[in-house]
């Protein structure tokens, strides 16, 4: 998924990556939650990730609850100038319309760009907005678009004052907006999802935004207390409770009748900020050091991909590899590239190459895992082999990386493969869908493995009571309940032939084969239907 914050919406098609790129300008600035590249001064990345150390603490503090660490990889960049920049924005800026950042959510990990050289707050307003945005969305997937989008434009204006953090500074084009609204009405706001949001004209899109903050806004503006009711809010959303009840147990207030009360509110104009005492030196002490050039171009390139820039990502490893031909990650990322344009024997080469490198980042052997499952699970004489390469890759990506959700995802799909451990694969589920609580793939990947280990009682409840409001893919749920029903068909059969009723197992197996309309799994079916037809057939000559 890819969130874009920019200053006015720009067209035209992004520059391809220019050649005068200089490796040899990069540095790495780390603190202690963060790591940030840039080309431009190593003081101002500092500064950048300083300030975002200063806004994860300050979540930390009001809700100690909230698991703050990434799922994902977390890789930002803060680019010197617009021109630096230019070749990594998904859109050319045109005239005054410019882009500030962007932030790219991807399987793969989370990619935070920014233009170092913008003036004022305007590039910590991407950075602030797009780090709430994840930390909502990472702990509280159910929450309503206009409290995520509202609350994040709340923190875009964090500032630091003398050692206090200063939170809900106005955003001057939301006053701007809402001196021309006279309906403050909510129903529509309330409503509003993310689909729907994207399908309205840039002035409705500015009302939502506008209104969204407004609320927020409006429900935190009585400080320390507030922000707790914020919290409960979060809480009970977690908990699984109706939106609309858990707004009005944390906030004492029901939505449907605040319309008068954010029109009073605005028309007053007294939008109080909340200040908070912060130490800034527990974040430490930023540490800067510079790249190695393979690195750099590596990293811009697999930013590149990420950014579905496949032909400039390409150019970005060739450029690694001519620096540093044994450059394992570069090798995986160019393999990841020949998967994603269906090149599968190129890119086992590759992946080879890639191990022999040795000295690989965590991405490397995810999409080493993710191939090589992608392998086991179509067959073939070398399934066995795939499977097991798959979970020696997954294990390593998560020894690097603990949290790595998609890591112990397909971790979880390996061990389901021949030759793995379904108990290793239920814990392996487990471990994901607790680190990307809103990912149905998951959660339909949990009801296969229940299924393999013929658990069909838990397997129908988690589709019904779970995934089912989880998504709104009805040929996923479709398939998914049949393969529930062929699971209860297959376990009668294999009651009925334990009991020696022959006909009945014959006949369940067959129903199960007749229900199935996944090709390549009926015919497997069939043909275990026929090996159980000649072993009765057998079994009746013995006994003539």
């Amino acid at each position: 998924m890819l969130a874009l914050v920019i200053l006015a919406v720009g067209l035209g098609n992004p520059r391809p990556a220019e050649a005068s790129i200089d490796p040899a300008t990069w540095t790495s600035v780390e603190t202690r939650n963060f790591v940030l590249m840039t080309d431009g001064s190593p003081r101002r990345g500092a500064e950048i990730a300083r300030r975002l150390e200063e806004l994860r603490s300050i979540f930390a503090r009001l809700a100690p609850s909230l698991e703050l660490q990434s799922p994902a990889p977390t890789t930002l960049f803060a680019f010197r100038n617009g021109e630096s920049y230019a070749p990594f924005k998904t859109r050319e800026d045109r005239g005054r319309a410019r882009t500030l950042g962007q932030f790219i959510r991807t399987l793969d990990g989370n990619y935070l760009t920014l233009d170092a050289s913008a003036a004022g707050t305007g590039s910590y307003a991407v950075l602030y907005h797009e780090y709430v945005h994840f930390l909502v969305t990472h702990n509280f997937p159910k929450v309503p678009l206009w409290f995520n989008e509202g609350l994040a434009e709340y923190y875009s204006t964090f500032e630091i004052e003398e050692g206090r953090a200063v939170l809900g500074l106005p955003v001057e084009r939301h006053l701007r907006w809402l001196d021309r609204e006279s309906d403050f009405s909510l129903d529509e706001l309330i409503e509003a999802d993310s689909a729907s949001a994207a399908g309205h004209d840039a002035d409705e899109v500015g009302r939502f935004y506008a209104m969204s903050w407004l609320l927020v806004h409006y429900l935190l503006s009585g400080g320390d207390e507030e922000i707790d009711s914020m919290v409960d809010y979060f809480l009970r959303l977690r908990e699984g409770e109706d939106p609309g009840r858990a707004f009005e147990g944390a906030f004492d207030r029901h939505l449907s009748t605040m319309a008068g009360e954010l029109k009073t509110y605005a028309a007053a104009g007294n939008y109080a900020s909340v200040q908070l005492r912060i130490d800034s030196s527990r974040a430490g002490k930023p540490r800067s050091k510079a790249m190695a050039p393979a690195d750099v171009l590596y990293h811009l390139g697999d930013l590149s991909v990420h950014l579905q820039k496949l032909d400039q990502g390409e150019k970005l490893f060739h450029r690694a590899l001519e620096r540093h031909p044994r450059h394992g990650n570069t090798h995986a990322g160019l393999a990841y590239i020949r998967d994603l344009q269906a090149r599968y024997a190129e890119a086992e080469s590759l992946y080879g190459d890639a191990m022999a490198g040795g000295s690989l980042g965590v991405l490397a052997y995810v999409h080493h895992g993710r191939h090589a499952v992608a392998l086991a699970e179509g067959g073939g004489p070398t399934a066995e082999v795939q499977a097991q390469r798959a979970r020696q890759s997954l294990t390593e990506a998560i020894r690097l990386l603990p949290s790595f959700g998609e890591a112990h995802g397909l971790l979880a799909a390996a061990e389901a493969l021949p030759g793995g451990d379904l108990e290793a694969a239920q814990e392996s589920i487990k471990r994901a869908r607790k680190l990307l609580p809103g990912r149905a793939d998951l959660t339909a990947r949990h009801i296969q493995i229940l299924l393999k280990k013929r658990q069909v009682e838990k397997a129908e409840r988690l589709l019904q009571d779970t995934l089912q409001a989880q998504t709104d893919d009805f040929e996923l749920i479709d398939g998914l309940w049949e393969d529930v029903d062929r699971t209860r068909l297959i376990l009668k059969s294999d009651a009925a032939f334990e009991k020696g009723e022959l006909e009945d197992g014959l006949r369940y197996f067959d129903e199960a084969v007749s229900m199935t309309s996944d090709e390549g799994l009926r015919l497997r079916l069939e043909t275990r239907l026929l090996q159980l037809q000649e072993e009765v057939a057998r079994i009746r000559e013995l006994k003539r």
